[in-house]
């Protein structure tokens, strides 16, 4: 009976270890992607970052919920402080949609450095969000530009190359072909954020396939959260 107890010990526990090991050694080691805008272009890696002094904090209550929700003896490199009265909270699915977490977006980010042509992330927001910071890779196309503006075509013309969007006749006819449309990841500012939701709404409007569009709710906010890479926008 011990034998048999062990056995099952081994299959049931041994994997969810090692997934563990490998969930932790994947989000520090990081993922090596290449930001670009306007011609300039920056090899970056992105990863969960710790400082040394951050490394061996102890997660208990008078550490990580005390004061400004962390005590005031931890260093400010191990902290960040946001608000928490702004927004309007998203549901956890929108349009029938994947939503995924931040370990889903390095993994994303593999696909995008790998095969860019068929994936892309997008950072949904203005472009002076974008500019300030972003997740490293990601394209700016701002959810007031993914419906077609006659007075601003540049801005479609991006939104149809960023998704490998094909026109089909006259642009106007607002008849496209998205059977090489690109997977993409999108995101805005966080879960209060509704600008990736917009962006989402706008573009399943103009037919492309839902299967192809993920939502990563989480957004900025949650990525600062968990101390993951950033990146000016800009390259500045």
């Amino acid at each position: 009976m011990k034998v048999i107890y062990t056995l099952i010990f081994l299959v049931l526990f041994q994997p969810l270890s090692l997934l563990s090991q490998d969930l932790k050694e994947f989000q520090f080691d990081g993922v090596d992607v290449t930001h670009t805008y306007e011609g300039k272009s920056l090899d970056i890696t992105v990863k969960r970052e710790m400082p040394s002094e951050c490394a061996h904090l102890k997660i208990v209550k008078d550490t990580v919920f005390g004061g400004d929700l962390a005590n005031e003896a931890v260093s400010k490199k191990c902290k960040k402080t946001f608000v928490t009265t702004i927004g309007v909270v998203q549901p956890m699915q929108i349009f029938g949609l994947k939503t995924i977490g931040e370990i889903e977006v390095l993994h994303f980010l593999e696909k995008v450095s790998d095969d860019p042509d068929k994936y892309t992330l997008v950072d949904a927001r203005k472009v002076q969000w974008y500019l300030d910071a972003t997740i490293p890779s990601a394209v700016n196309i701002p959810y007031t530009e993914v419906k077609y503006d006659e007075d601003v075509p540049e801005d479609f013309d991006k939104v149809l190359h960023t998704f490998n969007i094909k026109v089909i006749g006259d642009l106007k006819d607002h008849n496209y072909d998205f059977s090489e449309a690109k997977t993409a990841v999108i995101f805005c500012n966080g879960i209060w954020c509704g600008q990736s939701k917009m962006a989402i709404k706008d573009l399943l409007d103009l037919g492309y396939p839902k299967e192809k569009l993920i939502w990563y709710r989480g957004g900025v906010q949650d990525w600062y959260l968990l101390g993951f890479t950033t990146i000016n926008g800009d390259l500045k």
